[in-house]
């Protein structure tokens, strides 16, 4: 399913912006800088509005991503600027810009697939906690209007300062290291998920 939309992408440092705006210029094609700085204080890169849905495109394999698990329903992959090491996204096939046009039995699919996996990255890193975000709308920083769950790791050392830790630009060499971790201890009822 293609999807036209106006989307924003967090980008988080103004040092990283020409790196990452060719990243994702190879990858999503009519991409421009937006001039404005959001709440964060981070650059945004505007998708025109001719382009579709982001993680559309991941679903249907025309972007890279580097996958921990999927199904017929649902797909998960690494966040590719993580908050923590193991920074995952879980999101429903069937595109649905927020969940409130979700039914009921889906949204209850999407959050047990969430428990499933927040376990199996929990285990598989050592974390020593997590945080599960869902952000629906502008006005709640949802960056990609595109239902997604953030499976967030979080460690001792992360925030010595009490502050959200900073996203970093991550290799998919390094990314697909901490997935094949992750996809190792994921078991469903004692057999091997993926």
């Amino acid at each position: 399913m293609n999807f036209t939309l106006n989307s924003y992408i967090s980008i988080v440092s103004v040092s990283t912006v020409r790196k990452k705006f060719d990243l994702f210029k190879s990858h999503a094609g009519s991409w421009q800088y937006d001039k404005n700085i959001n709440q964060q204080g981070t650059w945004i890169l505007l998708l025109k509005s001719d382009t579709k849905c982001i993680f559309c495109s991941i679903i249907n394999n025309e972007i890279s991503a580097v996958k921990i698990y999927e199904d017929s329903q649902f797909l998960a992959f690494m966040d590719k600027y993580p908050i923590n090491t193991g920074h995952t996204l879980v999101l429903p096939k069937r595109h649905h810009e927020n969940i409130f046009t979700m039914d009921d039995e889906d949204i209850g699919r999407l959050f047990s697939t969430v428990s499933f996996l927040a376990k199996g990255i929990v285990k598989s890193l050592e974390a020593k906690g997590l945080n599960i975000g869902q952000n629906n709308g502008k006005a709640a920083n949802q960056i990609v209007p595109h239902v997604h769950v953030h499976i967030i790791p979080r460690y001792n050392y992360d925030s010595p300062n009490g502050r959200w830790p900073s996203r970093n630009l991550i290799s998919d060499e390094e990314l697909d290291k901490v997935a094949q971790k992750i996809r190792a201890a994921l078991t469903l009822k004692g057999i091997k998920a993926n």
